[in-house]
């Protein structure tokens, strides 16, 4: 040892001018220490201030040479005056482990304590880190203190750290902590087999104990014993090593023990390198004779495996029940597959047993409906209402049903999917749909998982007349002698009407002229904040001396969740909702235009394709209106953490031209008696459709003959025309 280091070993403590500590107040507490590095920066090196000692906190699992742990600790590097720093680390208790003045590079400091044989490489021109300070750390608490030279000792208890230095400035320390495996005796994991005998008769049973090697050192060579006592055959049984590691013996198991788990206790002893010593347990279980379900000619029976035999039945297996398909028929149903459903007639109900049906993957999931266990096929033909299909009045054993409804071709893969559920009622199933006159309804009667059994399904009519979002028959506009209607071809046939084809529309939109926002693109859409939503908003000006017919708006959005705005359009007297809060959390960034004659609306997918929409409100509040005038688009922004931009805005004006020659609805419903004039006369001819719930009563062209047809006509009728 230096005469330096001896003297800051507590023989010079006159020179000190602190005093010992209780215990220190730590500047940093690291906590406690993981498999790591950790670097930090400690301040309360001043003497100015008469602080001259700064103490660092942590806690370690402990230090095992033999392990291959390590603990190194160092300082590196700060602005503490001339670089010449001291540390110390002191135990849970005060006292003193090592302490080191220039181990590390230059005047800093280092300390290294365990692995002696993988040593760590020397910080600059540091000492090597191999352990030099102490081969072992025990578990718990330590303090390092950190100082400057000069005037420094460092006292045996007490974290009795006293300086008179006058350096100042910071101190950069590096702990860098490993943690090895420790030594471990050896073990096993037991086994037997077979693992479960019954008490009724002699089982013979092979014993196994898998030996793990004790660690550090690896154990090589091993004995094996086991105490089969309770059993009957002795209490220290040697096991053969069948292979390396693997220890059996092998015996009868007589009948009479009693029924019960027998934990049967075993001993591993090392014979090399060492002779350290593991335990464990072989669990062996004995039960009684057990009962399961047996199938026989008049019926399922639960008894024994040895009395199912001699009453000459099938043994399904121990702990089985008489319940659901145990003793099903293996006969295939006959609407085992779509193609052979078994008609129903509306009002009806039929009783079924999924038990040998097989799965019908190739119909696609509905509606979430996994088709995971066997299923049987019924029909329907929809009658223009809306229906309900459920297995809610199946009696009998609980089956969890479900029910998927489709219609289409039964050769498509997948059907077209109209609806389906699980749970409505109970465990049972439910499906109400709006079913198109003529089509076909195909309903399978499928299980949750693999659950199959009996059911009933019944298909009520609900007597609600409905217009179906699925066409399951296609449609087209049909010209009639009173207007044009959306209609199947064999419904425009029996009207005496032309058909125009599938999916034609009795109307098409001729658009004129587009308006262009010159606002600069693009605006910012302010996030929802304080409880007030984001407001943005771009404006057009049109000056054509034009009347509304039919409005096609389109606007450039980029936004992160759809679903958080509302996206507005007004002229000064009426407005109308483009967007309100749709499309849920996918993303916008596109171009999206909307019009009343547009056929769906946002979609819910990421991102939202730019495209061509139905509008969250019509636009058929315009109609008539002045097309002079300022158009305003409004955004708000209704959620936070989401922003976007508006990047463009434009109108386009146009009108509905009639694909229907001659006669047929008036193209301008307030003159709906189309005499040219428009009066009391019209409000007369529009009741007498309308009444009739014929195609021209629909002056909205929503889809429907309902009270919006009278707010849309009247609104224009008064307005004088269109």
């Amino acid at each position: 040892m230096s005469l330096k280091k001896f003297l800051m070993g507590g023989c010079a403590l006159a020179l000190a001018t602190g005093t010992a500590l209780a215990q220190p107040t730590p500047e940093i507490d690291e906590g406690t220490l993981v498999s790591s590095t950790y670097f930090n920066t400690v301040t309360s090196i001043n003497s100015g201030a008469g602080i001259r000692v700064a103490w660092v906190k942590f806690t370690i699992p402990g230090v095992s040479r033999a392990a291959g742990d390590f603990l190194d600790i160092d300082t590196t590097s700060g602005t503490l005056t001339g670089g010449d720093s001291m540390i110390g680390l002191y135990d849970a208790s005060g006292n003193r482990i090592a302490f080191d003045d220039d181990d590390g590079p230059a005047l800093w400091s280092s300390l290294s304590f365990g692995d002696n044989i993988n040593t760590r490489p020397a910080i600059g021109t540091g000492a090597v880190h191999n352990g030099r300070d102490g081969a072992d750390l025990a578990p718990g608490e330590y303090w390092l203190g950190i100082t400057g030279f000069g005037g420094t000792s460092f006292g045996l208890t007490g974290w009795n750290i006293t300086s008179t230095h006058t350096r100042t400035g910071t101190v950069d320390y590096r702990i860098e902590y490993f943690r090895g495996v420790d030594p471990s005796n050896p073990s096993g994991v037991g086994s037997a087999t077979p693992a479960t005998a019954r008490n009724d008769q002699n089982t013979f049973v092979t014993f196994q104990v898998s030996v793990v090697p004790g660690a550090n050192p690896t154990s090589t060579a091993h004995t094996v014993t086991v105490d089969l006592s309770s059993l009957g055959m002795g209490s220290n049984i040697s096991m053969t090593e069948f292979s390396p590691g693997i220890f059996q013996y092998s015996d009868t198991v007589s009948s009479g023990f009693g029924a019960g788990t027998y934990n049967l206790p075993f001993t591993i002893q090392e014979t090399a390198p060492q002779s350290r010593t593991g335990f464990g347990q072989i669990t062996f279980n004995i039960i009684n004779p057990p009962s399961g379900a047996c199938c026989t000619e008049d019926g399922c029976f639960f008894i024994t495996e040895a009395d199912c035999t001699f009453a000459g039945g099938t043994y399904i297996g121990d702990g089985t029940a008489c319940s659901g398909c145990i003793c099903a028929s293996p006969t295939t149903p006959e609407n085992d597959f779509c193609a052979d459903a078994i008609l129903m007639n509306i009002g009806d109900f039929v009783s079924g047993n999924t038990c040998s049906a097989t799965p019908n993957p190739e119909a696609g999931v509905c509606a979430g409906q996994t088709l995971s266990s066997g299923g049987l096929w019924y029909k329907v033909i929809g009658n223009g209402n809306t229906l309900t299909a459920d297995t809610c009045s199946s009696s009998g054993a609980l089956y969890d049903t479900r029910l998927s409804v489709y219609c289409g071709d039964c050769s498509a893969s997948p059907m077209t999917c109209i609806g389906g559920n699980d749970d409505s009622c109970g465990l049972r199933s439910s499906v109400t749909f709006c079913s198109q006159e003529g089509a076909t309804y195909y309903i399978l009667v499928h299980g949750f998982s693999a659950g199959r059994g009996d059911f009933t399904l019944t298909v009520q009519d609900t007597f609600n007349t409905c217009t179906p979002t699925i066409s399951c028959i296609p449609t087209g506009a049909c010209c009639l002698d009173t207007g044009c209607e959306v209609l199947t071809a064999a419904q425009c046939d029996n009207r005496g009407g032309s058909y125009l084809g599938d999916s034609a529309r009795c109307n098409e939109v001729s658009l004129g002229d587009t308006f262009d926002s010159q606002d600069s693109f693009p605006i910012a859409i302010p996030d929802f904040a304080g409880g007030v939503p984001g407001f943005a908003s771009t404006s057009l000006n049109v000056s054509n001396g034009g009347t509304v017919g039919v409005v096609r708006v389109c606007v450039g959005l980029t936004h992160t969740f759809s679903g958080d705005l509302i996206v507005t359009l007004t002229n000064g007297s009426q407005f109308a909702r483009l967007m309100n809060r749709q499309g849920a959390g996918n993303d916008l960034g596109a171009v999206y235009c909307f019009e009343d004659a547009a056929s769906g609306t946002l979609p819910l997918v990421n991102p939202i394709p730019g495209g061509v929409y139905r509008p969250f409100d019509s636009l058929a509040v315009f109609t008539g209106e002045p097309t002079d005038g300022t158009w305003t688009l409004e955004v708000t922004d209704n959620a936070g953490l989401d922003v976007g931009t508006i990047n463009s805005f434009s109108i386009t004006f146009g009108d509905l031209i009639s694909n229907c020659d001659g006669g047929g609805c008036p193209s301008c419903a307030a003159d709906f008696n189309q005499d040219g004039g428009v009066d009391g006369s019209d409000v007369e001819a529009f009741y007498i459709v309308w009444e009739s719930g014929e195609g021209c009563g629909d002056v909205n062209e929503d889809g429907g003959v309902d009270g919006g047809d009278i707010e849309f006509f009247f609104t224009l009728w008064e307005q004088g025309g269109c």
